[in-house]
């Protein structure tokens, strides 16, 4: 009879984890359900950007709370319930525009030329002067007819979201918190963000999560360690060797040094207050993510460009550069820019591609930021 009821407790104590590992895997999957519809419905978030849902698992009390929150030029949404369980992800926008583009110029009554090392792959909005190709036939990358479209004098409109949360990273770094100065910080993506002050001198920093470094002139050095976070500066400079995820918001000017890395999902914004904007990108740089630039003066003699990237540069993701640009290098993603040209021995050729390779990538998940469809793209899941 002892034996019995040593079997019998442990069917009971087995049956019970059984049953408990399946409320939590189905609460779980609630919550995935919940992100899902999300992805889909625009309507989910009509007036605040907190809702509760009702899983309809078949459990009592089963509701599901969605809130979302702008991270950068992306949108951070976390899934609870009332059990403990979570999950906080990050969205990007399946395309960026309605264009598709692989590369919109605007027209300034010229037409583009392509060098012999140059290469486009994918729609390309060109002004109505057409395509000249430079170089031996042999070398050159045609484009074909059916990719080609007439661009317009403007780039494609912004989308009224892009520019809040551009604004909000601006107004919330300007409240900094208080009695905060530690060089290693990390915060859950469940929680508020904090904002940090960071002085000028070359820092090394260990942050990872919801945090926004605040300062007039920020440098992060190549030994930072810094996740997910966001930096807004007047001006901030990324020394060589430095890896890691990081958003940042400035109002003056970006540089990368050569060979520092900003990962999956990163980016650059600068929202020029003066009217001479500037991202440098050098030699063996890396963005995964987006560079936005915007604000520039005009700038028909091709003075100050706003969006340098150098030979052997890499962006993949999305280049949305009001402003001319000076472009080598690669882009995988979507190029958008106001005017380009190419300097050789000291001379400048105006409306030039020399040596970039400029591709369309579809499998990415575009910044919020242009006017498009709705529908998002899941990024990355966050703690």
């Amino acid at each position: 009879m002892t034996v019995m009821a040593m079997v019998l407790s442990f069917v009971t104590m087995d049956s019970r984890v059984y049953g408990d590992y399946h409320r939590d895997k189905q609460r779980i999957m609630d919550l995935e359900s919940a992100l899902t519809i999300y992805r889909y419905d625009s309507e989910i978030f009509h007036e605040t950007d907190s809702v509760i849902m009702d899983a309809h698992s078949g459990y009592a009390d089963a509701k599901v709370s969605l809130v979302r929150r702008d991270w950068g030029l992306y949108e951070c949404v976390a899934a609870s319930d009332g059990f403990g369980h979570s999950i906080v992800r990050l969205y990007g926008r399946v395309a960026e525009s309605q264009e598709k583009a692989a590369f919109w110029l605007c027209d300034r009554n010229r037409a583009l030329t392509l060098d012999a090392g140059a290469r486009i792959e994918g729609t390309a909005y060109i002004p109505p002067n057409g395509v000249n190709y430079s170089g031996t036939e042999k070398d050159m990358h045609i484009i074909p007819y059916g990719k080609m479209r007439i661009s317009s004098h403007e780039l494609p409109d912004i989308d009224s979201a892009g520019i809040r949360r551009i604004h909000n990273v601006f107004s919330r770094c300007g409240r900094p918190s208080p009695n905060l100065h530690d060089d290693n910080l990390k915060r859950s993506f469940m929680l508020s963000p904090v904002i940090m002050s960071v002085s000028p001198e070359d820092s090394v920093l260990m942050i990872d999560g919801m945090v926004m470094l605040h300062g007039d002139e920020i440098c992060i050095s190549g030994n930072s360690i810094i996740h997910d976070a966001i930096i807004c500066a007047r001006k901030a400079t990324v020394r060589s060797g430095f890896r890691g995820c990081v958003q940042i918001f400035c109002t003056d000017s970006v540089c990368l040094e050569s060979g520092s890395r900003l990962e999956w999902p990163s980016g650059i914004c600068v929202a020029s207050e003066s009217g001479f904007p500037h991202v440098e990108v050098g030699q063996g740089g890396r963005i995964d993510g987006y560079v936005v630039v915007t604000g520039a003066k005009p700038d028909h003699d091709l003075k100050y460009p706003g969006y340098v990237q150098r030979h052997g540069a890499r962006l993949n993701g999305l280049l949305y550069a009001d402003c001319s640009c000076e472009i080598e290098g690669e882009i995988n993603g979507a190029a958008y820019v106001r005017d380009c040209f190419h300097v050789e021995d000291g001379i400048k050729y105006p409306g030039t591609i020399s040596s970039a390779t400029i591709v369309r990538d579809e499998r990415l998940a575009f910044p919020i930021f242009m006017q498009g469809d709705y529908v998002r793209k899941a990024i990355k899941t966050l703690k």
